[in-house]
């Protein structure tokens, strides 16, 4: 009896001792930390959106080794294996290092693609309103044209602060104002196809002036400048604002168009004269405007109830920044002061679309 129980205890003892010795599979707890880590900043770099398959691949890992690590955590202690849960916790490191690369990558990438996005359509938005903002609009292209300049700083803000950005409005943009440039750029073109005649009224005009040591106003429609001239000497060069729809030549009453054409001077108004502060009255229409106008209702390309219209002036009351008359010239006040002062009845005025080249012009635009 005292046989079998020394036998017991000794055996109790030394298992006890083995238990206590021997090194028994203990569950990788730094390993599961590390794939918990990875996996948040992972995430913290978007490998959930811009790496999703690796993001995936990884938290499908780390799922399972959760799974598989509670189940050998269930079992008596000797009987643990966890070589499995580490090989996919290592296997979620490796897939969260990858994804988080990736992800950093595209995202780097993105903003370079934006930015260059957003330069490219500010460039082009910036080039159209030095180039042809003042020309005729429909009022749904000058509100887009205008709603633009919000959208782009609020681009480059969203570029600075790399938040959301609404690439969608940019590459609607940028085909909406590519598309106004290209049309802007054929009516540009085809307006130019009077140039020869517009430099031919200038040079008669300046060598009449000159021979008859006189004045002349020369009116250019394209760079908004009335220029007054004695003899051939420029005397002064003045911001002007024209009829809304100034590209052309006027062709009837109600087309807000500014006539081009050698006219002068027939009235000057004043005080009660004039609703527009002062006035020059012009000869419009002159036997040129009406040959034309009688040629056109002939034709049927203005109906014969239209009149050829009149009272163009250059008057008073400008300075508004934007083209808004019927079709006269509007000086500012302070300028109307000095050209009433300083230009004669029968003064020569000659209006023209651009008193320099088309391509003197897309250099300096």
């Amino acid at each position: 009896m005292r046989k079998y129980l020394f036998i017991s205890t000794l055996f109790i003892l030394v298992t006890g001792l083995i238990i206590l010795t021997v090194d028994w599979p203990q569950p990788p707890l730094s390993l599961l930390e590390e794939a918990r880590s990875g996996l948040l900043t992972a995430k913290r770099a978007k490998a959930d959106v811009l790496a999703k398959d690796q993001f995936n691949q990884a938290q499908t890992s780390y799922d399972s080794a959760i799974l598989l690590l509670d189940s050998e955590n269930q079992k008596i202690f000797f009987f643990r294996r966890y070589e499995k849960v580490e090989m996919l916790l290592i296997k979620v490191i490796e897939d969260t290092h990858l994804s988080e690369k990736i992800a950093i990558e595209k995202d780097k990438q993105y903003w370079l693609t934006t930015k260059n996005k957003y330069e490219k359509v500010r460039d082009l938005h910036e080039f159209f309103k030095q180039a042809y903002a003042n020309f005729p609009l429909k009022e749904a292209e000058r509100k887009t044209v205008s709603e633009a300049n919000i959208m782009l700083d609020e681009t480059q803000l969203a570029l600075r602060n790399q938040s959301v950005i609404e690439t969608d409005k940019l590459v609607d943009y940028e085909h909406f104002i590519t598309e106004l440039i290209n049309s802007s750029r054929i009516t540009m073109k085809h307006y130019f196809k009077d140039y020869e005649v517009w430099e031919s009224l200038q040079r008669n005009a300046l060598k009449n002036a000159t021979d008859n040591n006189s004045y002349v106003v020369i009116i250019d429609k394209l760079n908004r400048e009335c220029k007054l001239y004695y003899r051939s000497k420029c005397l002064a060069t003045l911001p002007i604002e024209l009829g809304y729809n100034w590209i052309g030549d006027k062709q009837h009453a109600g087309d807000k168009t500014t006539p081009e054409g050698a006219y002068r001077i027939i009235k000057k108004k004043a005080n009660a004269e004039t609703k527009y502060y002062k006035a020059l009255l012009l000869n419009y229409p002159n036997e040129d405007d009406k040959k034309r106008h009688s040629k056109n209702v002939k034709e049927g390309i203005i109906p014969k109830n239209v009149p050829i219209g009149g009272e163009i002036e250059i008057h008073g009351h400008g300075g508004k920044g934007i083209d808004w008359t019927d079709g006269c010239i509007a000086l500012s006040n302070k300028n109307m002061d000095s050209v009433y002062a300083m230009i004669p009845l029968n003064t020569p005025v000659i209006i023209v679309g651009s008193t320099r080249p088309l391509e003197d012009l897309l250099e300096l635009r």
